[in-house]
C-alpha cells in the first residue's frame, strides 16, 4: 500500500489479486479435469472417447471454445469493473440519501413556517372579525340613538307643533 493511498483504495486491489488467484485456480482445475476425463476415456473406453471427440470437440468445439472465451471475458470484465461500479453506486446512494435528507429538512421547515403563518393569520383574522362585529354593533347603536334623538327633537327645547293639513 502506498503512503498516499487510503485503506479504502487498497481494499479493491487486494480483492483483485485474490480474485485473479481464484480465476487461475478455477481455469487450471477445469482444464485439468477435462484432460483427466479425456485420458480416462481413452484408456478405458476408446469408442466412447471417439464419440465424445467427434460429437463434442469436432461438432461443438468452436462454439464451446467461443463460449468459454466469452465466459472468461465476462468474468474478467466483472472482476475489473465491478468494484468501480459498486463504489460509484455507493457514492450515488450516499448523494441521493443526502438529497433526501435535505428535502426532508426543507419540507419540515416549510411546514413549520406554514403552521406559524396559519396560526398567526387565523388569530389576526379572528381579531379583525371580532373588531368588525364590535364596530357594527356600535354603528347600529349609534344609528338607533340618532333615530331616537331625531324623533324627540333637540334636547332641552320643545318641539314645534306639526302643521295640520286639511283633509
Amino acid at each position: 500500500m502506498n503512503s498516499n493511498s487510503s485503506p479504502v483504495e487498497a481494499a479493491p486491489a487486494a480483492a483483485k489479486a485474490g480474485n485473479r488467484r481464484y480465476l487461475k485456480a478455477t481455469l487450471a482445475g477445469g482444464a485439468g479435469g477435462l484432460i483427466a476425463v479425456l485420458v480416462f476415456l481413452l484408456e478405458q473406453r476408446p469408442e466412447l472417447a471417439q464419440v465424445l471427440i467427434e460429437r463434442i470437440l469436432v461438432a461443438w468445439g468452436p462454439q464451446f471454445v467461443i463460449v468459454l472465451i466469452l465466459l472468461a471475458f465476462l468474468y474478467l470484465l466483472a472482476d475489473r469493473y465491478a468494484p468501480r461500479l459498486i463504489s460509484a453506486q455507493r457514492e450515488t446512494t450516499v448523494a441521493l440519501q443526502s438529497l433526501a435528507n435535505s428535502v426532508d429538512r426543507l419540507v419540515a421547515r416549510d411546514n413549520s413556517f406554514q403552521r406559524e403563518q396559519d396560526v398567526l393569520l387565523n388569530h389576526v383574522a379572528r381579531r379583525v372579525e371580532a373588531l368588525h362585529k364590535l364596530l357594527e354593533n356600535h354603528h347600529r347603536a349609534l344609528n338607533g340613538h340618532l333615530a331616537q334623538l331625531s324623533r324627540r327633537g333637540k334636547p332641552g327645547r320643545p318641539r314645534p307643533p306639526r302643521p295640520r293639513t286639511a283633509l
